[in-house]
Formats: C-alpha cells, sequence, structure tokens
C-alpha cells in the first residue's frame, strides 16, 4: 500500500497483513514518539524527501479555517502508528515495533526513515492513525538519515546568545519538574551537559522554577561546568522580582563579557500597557492564570566596547485548550490562547518604546512564543519592527506535536544589532523522550545516558551571533 490512502482504502485491509512503501521523492519517516517508552507506539508518516517531515500548518502558512481543514484532513491518510502489540507499561526493554531495541545513540530520532514496514493494519481507538503491528525484524527497519548532531559553530559577531527552555528546572521537588532527588540530580546533569555544549555569552532562559533558590543553583551549575565563565542572573543583579507564575523567565549572561546597566519586568500595572490589557479574556495579560509569564528585559553594557544591547527572555501562554470568546480555538491553525498571546506580544513591544530599564539601546527578544512562524503572536513581532535570526522557513523546527514540527522559539533582534549568524540545534526534539531525566510509571534507569546533552529539554535551542551597531 502507497500513501496517500483514503478512508475506504484502509479500511477494506483492515486485520489483514499489509506492507507500507512510501511514493518516490516521499519517505515514511518517525515522526511521533511521546509513548513510545510508555506503549511501545510511534507514529510515522509519508514525507517529502526534500522536507524531511510534516510540519505544522502554520509554519508555512496563514492560520485559515478551510486551509486547517483540509490540510489535517490529509494527515489520516499518510500517518501510521507502529505498534508493539505488547500490553506492558514502561517494559525494562524497549522494542519499537516490538523488534528494534531503543537505546541512547543507537539511531531512534523523528526524521530517520522507517524501511520496510509491514505487518497487521488495524484501525485505533486512541488516535486518527491507522495502526501497523509489527512483529520482528524483518517487519520493520529504521534508515539513521537524521543522526545526532553536534553543536552547531557560530561564525562572527562580538557575542552569542542563546534561548533555551529548560524543562521546569525545579529544585523544590514539591511542583513540577523532577518528582524527587533522584529525578533532579538526573535532570541537573544533562541540562548542563547541554549548557556545556552550548557555552554561549547570554542565555534566555524560559521555565525556570520562580524563586531565587532556583536561579541561584542554576546560575553555580553553569559556573560548575564551564569555569572559564563567570555568569550571574540579570533577575538577581536588577532585583526584577520572577513575576506571579510557578515558573520565571531569565536573563543569564557572562559578567565577564558584559556588565549589567538595568533590568525590569513587566506586570499589568504598567501603565502603557493598560489599553491591552483591558481587552485580555481573563482581564490579565502577565498576573494569574490564563496570562502569558512575565518577561525580563535585562541592558547589558559589553565591555570590551561599551556598547548597550537589551536583551528581553519572553514566554507566551500556551496552546493548551481552555481559552474562552477571542482566546477559543478558531480550528485555523492557530490553536487556544492565539488572542492572548498576540496581546502579550503588542504589550512586549508596547513596553520596550518606554525604556523600562532606563536606556534606550538596541533590543532583542528572544523565548518561547508558542506561535508558529506565521501566527498573529509573530507576525507582530515583525511588524514591530523585529526580525526573526532564524530564516522563516516552513522547513524549521523547535517542537513536535501531534507528529508535526515547527518552530515556537525565536531570536529576534532590532536594526541596531547586526547578524552573523543563527542555528537551531536539533539536541531535543528529535529524541525520544524516554531518554529524558524521568523516572514515572516505573521506567528502567539504564535508558538515561547523562554524559551527553541530547535530550536535556522538549524544546530545541536556537543560537546566533551579534555585533552591536
Amino acid at each position: 500500500m502507497t500513501p496517500p490512502l483514503e478512508s475506504s482504502q484502509l479500511e477494506a485491509k483492515e486485520g489483514m497483513l499489509v506492507s507500507i512503501e512510501a511514493q518516490d521523492g516521499y519517505s515514511m519517516v518517525i515522526s511521533e514518539y511521546y509513548l513510545l517508552g510508555r506503549f511501545g507506539s510511534f507514529t510515522i508518516c509519508n514525507a517529502p524527501d526534500d522536507e524531511g517531515r510534516i510540519f505544522q500548518f502554520t509554519n508555512g502558512n496563514v492560520p485559515d479555517v478551510a486551509g486547517f481543514s483540509s490540510y489535517t484532513q490529509e494527515l489520516p491518510k499518510s500517518c501510521f502508528v507502529v505498534d508493539d502489540d505488547d500490553s506492558r507499561q514502561n517494559p525494562s526493554q524497549v522494542l519499537a515495533g516490538a523488534a528494534i531495541n531503543v537505546v541512547d545513540g543507537a539511531g531512534f530520532r523523528g526524521g530517520n526513515k522507517v524501511f520496510p514496514l509491514k505487518g497487521p493494519l488495524y484501525q485505533s481507538f486512541k488516535s486518527p492513525y491507522y495502526k501497523v503491528y509489527t512483529l520482528d525484524l524483518d517487519d520493520i527497519g529504521i534508515v539513521e538519515t537524521n543522526p545526532r548532531p553536534p553543536v552547531p559553530t557560530l561564525g562572527g559577531g562580538t557575542f552569542t546568545v542563546a534561548s533555551v527552555n529548560v524543562l521546569n528546572y525545579f529544585v523544590d521537588l514539591k511542583g513540577r519538574g523532577a518528582d524527587n532527588r533522584a529525578e533532579f540530580v538526573r535532570q541537573n546533569e544533562k541540562m548542563m551537559e547541554g549548557m556545556k555544549d552550548l557555552d554561549v555569552d547570554v542565555l534566555g532562559v524560559i521555565e525556570l522554577e520562580n524563586t531565587v533558590d532556583a536561579v541561584d543553583r542554576f546560575v553555580r551549575e553553569l559556573n560548575a561546568i564551564l569555569p572559564a565563565r563567570q555568569y550571574v542572573a540579570a533577575s538577581r543583579e536588577g532585583n526584577a522580582s520572577g513575576g506571579s507564575d510557578a515558573i520565571r523567565t531569565d536573563v543569564i549572561f557572562d559578567s565577564k563579557k558584559f556588565r549589567l546597566g538595568g533590568a525590569a519586568r513587566l506586570d499589568d500595572h504598567v501603565g502603557a500597557i493598560a489599553p491591552l490589557v483591558s481587552q485580555s479574556t481573563v482581564g490579565a495579560l502577565f498576573n494569574g492564570p490564563g496570562s502569558n509569564r512575565s518577561p525580563i528585559a535585562a541592558t547589558l553594557v559589553e565591555k570590551s566596547t561599551q556598547k548597550m544591547v537589551t536583551v528581553v527572555a519572553n514566554h507566551l501562554k500556551s496552546k493548551r485548550p481552555g481559552g474562552k470568546g477571542a482566546d477559543d480555538d478558531k480550528k485555523n491553525g492557530a490553536a487556544s490562547w492565539n488572542h492572548q498571546r498576540t496581546l502579550g506580544a503588542k504589550a512586549i513591544l508596547k513596553w520596550l518604546s518606554t525604556n523600562p530599564t532606563g536606556f534606550d539601546t538596541p533590543y532583542m527578544l528572544l523565548g518561547d512564543f508558542n506561535a508558529n512562524f506565521m501566527e498573529d503572536p509573530v507576525r507582530a513581532v515583525v511588524e514591530g519592527g523585529f526580525e526573526s535570526a532564524i530564516t522563516n522557513s516552513p522547513q524549521e523546527y523547535t517542537l513536535v506535536f501531534n507528529a508535526q514540527f515547527g518552530v515556537l522559539d525565536y531570536i529576534f533582534y532590532d536594526d541596531g544589532l547586526k547578524l552573523e549568524d543563527a542555528k537551531i540545534w536539533h539536541v531535543n526534539v528529535d529524541e525520544p523522550g524516554l531518554f529524558d531525566y524521568n523516572l514515572d510509571y516505573g521506567r528502567n534507569p539504564v535508558l538515561f545516558n547523562g554524559t551527553n546533552p541530547y535530550r536535556f529539554s522538549d524544546h530545541d535551542p536556537v543560537m546566533a551571533s551579534f555585533s552591536i551597531l
């Protein structure tokens, strides 16, 4: 059988032994593996060879109801769940397709091709995609077309920066992140392997526990793993509180390279954004439930040149369901809370126009905007005078969701900065979550390898080098 396949074609073969083969110019590629460790299943999709995978609709298209509907209706014709037909949860040995041993560094990564693929075909009750139950190595093979990449090298510029999601780095062991000390030790070990390889002058950190203890611990660990650096956190140096959410954003920089000119954090009490706050469906933009996380702005003075840049770390509202009214899912590809994210982006721009740190400088916005390239929040930032360091390409990605890849994490800059180089390091997204620090549901601890950075988070970091004009 060669995708795309109509539901009638699939239904006619239900219960039968089938072989799935891609058409010329296409390949079946590993596309989703969230349930691989727990239930032994993963998703493959028929993707064009020149794109390498399936992407979110709004990564390359303006949100549109008709277009999104047509796009999503095509996916079940081209995607399949590969299942091991094993009802056990979190077995000590994870066998993809009941045949391929999944261990760290062995080649199971998103974007890798699957060939052959054959087995009984069944309709799935938990997925829109049909299932193929493979039985042994004769039924399934993985072609390693997307090997693990080393950290990219950045060329030029006087300083380097990265936007990094630290996957709920919590030290209190009570809420998000690690559930116990064993998990935290694993999380911290792998996280610092990632930070060691990044080795940038400025970090925009997302999903850090909103406590002084967590910030201080993260900075201490950074300085221990990178002893040539002397990192400090802008929130601590500039007395910029963490906002009202359980997690915070922060700007962490090498004090050998920069000194802090000033820092400020945006909340709903800033008068300049009051007209935008009044339009929120929850009555708030940066305070309380349903709001965006409070951004921090840090003006950094480059010691070698005395030139200044203000770096703003952001984390807009997620796409999770729950928005009402203007924030309801409009079924156009932007998902829930698009209105709230867009207001948040506009409020950040309005706030920056007041020079909140007390300095008129070039600006850089980085972080998790929870919006793909063509969605309203990103367009608002671009229309506000900023450019994305990452090329507006439909084939870029920093996250995978529902077997579709897309960019949610950005570095934006204005005309006071010269972009020299920019890369996305695909260190996390293509890796199965079973390689992260978690021990949930009785996961086998041996699956974890803390000596490398792969799967230190669920987002890929964005990196760039700049010069201040």
